[in-house]
């Protein structure tokens, strides 16, 4: 046994090391006691008091925080971290900055020697505040709604730490759709944080502890440890969001499966943008031109983006040949190759329409390379991109890709709900068909770029393209999306988009109308029975006969329409509550994970090589101001000062 009073004032009975340097081994409560007695032990614990009367006194003399001044500091610091500006080395110098310019803010907080409230532990006890009055207010929001849905994922920062960004999407009060940042976490820190604690205290040997994995199991976890901490009821889970990797989605120890043993009603969804982005990338593997094509846009861009002096040369060519843009500027010039990523959203499409726009200047600056330089690349790409496959492929993918484009743009949306995710594929996979036979804006300028690219005269070849390519890829990329979109059968969503499909039956004879639907109201109240937010079978029957006429009454109203009108409008949710519930449900399923997606975009952007130390902690609540946070004039910063006041009981004066 050590005594922690006597290390501390370095005390040493009798002058032996006993209870100071080593300890005493006689196990028993008189020698406590007798420790007690000595003066050398009391002399240390009445140090001990002084010590902490004096620093009583201290805080107690301490003038008053003024609350305006404070105010100020906290706008300063919100100012620093929603421009993603690194906060605890620029806070001081910004408040010298005001100083200059006559703001006395920094001399207001400096209340004594050592209250400052500059240093770098008060900027992160106020950056913590500021964010925890933002996920308070999102926290009870989502508690209050009846209905939610998580969407999550997870990616690796600059330290290649896991992260797990999770995001909630509910009603708000008055029935809006809210689709909000809840938190990031390192997925693995607490394993390994619980597997040291272990070995430290000899419950397992350092050698033989587990392999960490980033499984289905530790996401879960992490998901269940916020919602608890959060007070978050998981029974009101109805939907969940993932990219579709078989550790979300596996069907015996996925996540989703996971969560779906506690909650049996949840629908699980695969990420509709990622799902486009599959259909896309497999449609061009399953064409080997059209493969081969993507395979030269990535040498193209390898080509000059390997090298500053072809970019330059590049770049003064598209000066030279194109005209400058009317009334003056800058000229109209394309700009460098866009780099085509099969796992990019929107990339491949972006690249190729770079590639048109920049067609002639991409083959003269080859040219030159090849000849003035002795570049034999330079001139193995020439003659790769002046073929007429790849012209005549070039014009077909900017006539397809933009509809692509656009549809995932769609899907991406915050608003999206499911409704209209099948009628906008079907209008698509329309639009791409009608292309086999029809020549697109782009590939109707063909015989112009064949002009350009002067290729060598091969009748076989235009056969070829429009036999083996045209037709093929767009058969190809129609059935890839019919196979990804064209059922949704996903138990629960099915009988929801069933139910909410007003084109189904508002053309029925009258007579048909009484019996359109029933078994599926049968199946939607046995499936969502659990949620016991509906009434009985019997009371839903009923509404389903009075909602079908009012749909049908309504003329050219659209499945989302009828959502919306029953998630905020109070006369349809008392005349029908049980089917106001069922579209609150549907409201809140997710169609796709790109807010997660954006999160990682803005943790790479904030947390980089230069902030490599930043912890878990401090990364959650940047992201959260960065995110969720509104303009500094609408932020509550009376609110968060008064939280700061609070948590070390600081006084503050409203001077």
């Amino acid at each position: 046994m050590f005594c922690l009073l006597c290390q501390k004032y370095k005390k040493m009975p009798f002058g032996r090391p006993k209870w100071n340097t080593a300890p005493c081994v006689r196990m028993r409560e008189g020698s406590v006691k007798e420790h007690e007695e000595w003066e050398s032990h009391k002399d240390a614990l009445h140090r001990d008091n002084e010590s902490i009367l004096l620093q009583d006194i201290r805080e107690a003399s301490n003038p008053p925080v003024s609350l305006s001044a404070m105010e100020k500091a906290f706008a300063s610091l919100y100012f620093l971290v929603q421009r993603r500006i690194a906060h605890t080395s620029n806070f001081e110098p910004l408040l010298d900055l005001l100083t200059f310019l006559g703001l006395k803010v920094k001399e207001q907080i400096r209340v004594a020697k050592n209250a400052t409230y500059t240093s770098d532990k008060t900027v992160q006890e106020m950056l913590y505040v500021m964010s925890e009055v933002l996920e308070g207010d999102t926290v009870e929001e989502l508690t209050e709604s009846d209905h939610f849905s998580l969407m999550f994922d997870e990616s690796s920062d600059c330290t290649n730490a896991e992260q797990l960004a999770l995001h909630a999407r509910y009603l708000s009060s008055d029935g809006n759709l809210q689709v909000k940042f809840l938190k990031i976490v390192d997925v693995l820190q607490p394993e390994i944080d619980a597997i040291a604690r272990a070995a430290e205290s000899g419950d397992v040997d350092a050698n033989e502890a587990g392999i960490i994995s980033l499984n289905a199991e530790v996401i879960t976890k992490r998901v269940m440890e916020y919602a608890e901490n959060a007070g978050i009821d998981m029974k009101k889970m109805r939907g969940v969001g993932t990219d579709g990797a078989s550790v979300m989605t596996g069907r015996r120890s996925g996540v989703v499966k996971r969560l779906k043993d506690g909650v049996p009603c949840l629908i699980g969804i695969h990420c509709t943008a990622h799902r486009l982005n599959l259909a896309s990338s497999q449609a061009a593997k399953c064409v080997k031109d059209v493969e081969q094509f993507e395979s030269i846009l990535r040498q193209l861009f390898d080509f000059f983006n390997n090298s500053n002096v072809r970019t330059a040369g590049f770049l003064a060519v598209q000066g030279i040949l194109l005209p400058e843009k009317e009334g003056g500027g800058k000229s109209n010039t394309p700009g460098k190759l866009l780099e085509p990523s099969t796992t990019r959203w929107l990339s491949i499409g972006n690249s190729v329409e770079r590639v048109k726009r920049a067609y002639q200047e991409l083959i003269v600056t080859l040219q030159r390379e090849g000849t003035e330089r002795a570049d034999a690349r330079a001139l193995g790409l020439n003659r790769l991109i002046t073929t007429y496959k790849f012209t005549a492929t070039m014009l077909l993918l900017c006539d397809v890709l933009p509809h692509i484009n656009a549809l995932s743009k769609a899907f991406q949306t915050q608003g999206s709900d499911y409704t209209v995710v099948k009628e906008l594929v079907t209008a698509t996979i329309t639009t791409l068909k009608s292309m086999k036979e029809t020549d697109g804006v782009n590939l109707a300028r063909l015989p112009e770029f064949l002009l350009i690219s002067k290729p060598s005269q091969n009748p076989a070849s235009a056969t070829h393209f429009s036999n083996n390519i045209r037709g093929s890829y767009i058969d190809a990329l129609t059935t890839n999306l019919q196979n990804r979109f064209e059922s949704e059968d996903v138990e629960g969503m099915s009988l929801l988009l069933s139910l909410f499909k007003p084109s189904a039956f508002q053309s029925l004879p009258v007579g048909d109308l009484p019996g359109y639907g029933n078994g599926i109201v049968t199946a939607a109240h046995g499936f969502f029975e659990a949620t016991g937010v509906l009434g009985t079978l019997d009371e839903v029957q009923q509404e389903w006969q009075s909602l079908k006429h009012y749909i049908v009454q309504v003329a050219g109203i659209s499945g989302t329409d009828i959502i919306q009108r029953l998630c905020t409008r109070p006369p349809l949710q008392v005349m029908y509550p049980n089917f106001s519930e069922l579209a609150k449900i549907l409201r809140v399923i997710p169609t796709n994970t790109a807010d997660p997606e954006r999160t990682f975009s803005q943790m790479k952007i904030i947390k980089t090589k230069i902030r490599n130390r930043m912890v878990g902690e401090t990364l959650d609540a940047i992201l959260r101001i960065v995110i969720e946070g509104p303009p500094l004039d609408e932020f509550p910063v009376r609110r968060a000062v008064q939280l700061w006041a609070r948590k070390k009981n600081r006084r503050l004066t409203h001077c």
